[in-house]
């Protein structure tokens, strides 16, 4: 089976949630007529980690974003994974990642488990206490986010419950971009799954991001990415690389 993953590296305007929405929207509406499987975005692509907005927001906010989301998924016959944006539960916030079907309803949500202390992630936001792997006509998804790429075991309990395929949305900053590109890459090698990671870029007050988006084979090979600026970053996959790969090298379950 062949897949196309489409990953918008984008920078995130501080404060200004409808101007990154628009772009959004824009972005996909300028994808090529190509047949897309799966569309993803960087985490908080909306708001960035502006805690001051994030705050005092509407969160009916969040709905309104995902219901213009799914016209697009509809539209392309395509999954959206949204970046991640802010979800309000009985009083409490979590970082999450909403998935989009084709048939523009919401599929999967995932609550960001690891939350970043250096920027008081985690006293803002609540950690989601589950792993989340599903189903899709085309691949088994696991889904992370960005400070989760550190914790091993989060990624080998997905590829366990059989994820063929990982995304991980993410504000991973310049300073430790080094970082972002080899874990990536260890995540893919060590699990033989293939690794989507969708960071963006620009600057904020929080710091500078240089992207470096980028898909990874199951033997850590990128099969697209690694720019800095704004753009789509795009590749297909062959899931058939993962059993060939599993077969030859047979350490998964070792």
């Amino acid at each position: 089976m062949i897949i196309k993953i489409a990953a918008f590296q984008m920078s995130v305007e501080w404060g200004k949630e409808r101007s990154n929405i628009d772009k959004v929207i824009k972005a996909i509406d300028r994808l090529s007529d190509e047949q897309v499987h799966i569309i993803s975005f960087p985490e908080l692509f909306t708001t960035g980690f502006d805690y001051d907005y994030i705050k005092d927001r509407d969160p009916d906010v969040t709905w309104g974003i995902l219901d213009e989301l799914g016209v697009k998924a509809k539209e392309r016959q395509a999954y959206i994974l949204a970046g991640t944006l802010p979800e309000t539960d009985m009083g409490r916030v979590y970082n999450t990642l909403f998935v989009i079907g084709p048939s523009g309803e919401r599929t999967a949500a995932y609550r960001k488990m690891h939350l970043f202390p250096l920027i008081d992630e985690d006293r803002f936001f609540n950690a989601g206490e589950d792993i989340l792997v599903f189903q899709t006509e085309w691949a088994r998804i696991g889904l992370a986010i960005c400070y989760d790429l550190r914790f091993s075991d989060q990624f080998r309990s997905m590829a366990l419950e059989g994820a063929e395929v990982i995304f991980v949305p993410a504000q991973f900053p310049s300073s430790r971009i080094d970082h972002w590109d080899t874990l990536l890459k260890a995540r893919a090698i060590e699990n033989q799954v293939f690794i989507a990671g969708i960071n963006r870029t620009g600057q904020d007050r929080v710091g500078s991001f240089s992207g470096h988006t980028a898909i990874y084979d199951p033997m850590g090979r990128m099969i697209a990415g690694g720019s800095e600026g704004e753009g789509w970053i795009a590749g297909s996959i062959d899931l058939g690389e993962i059993d060939r790969v599993r077969r030859e090298l047979p350490a998964l379950f070792y």
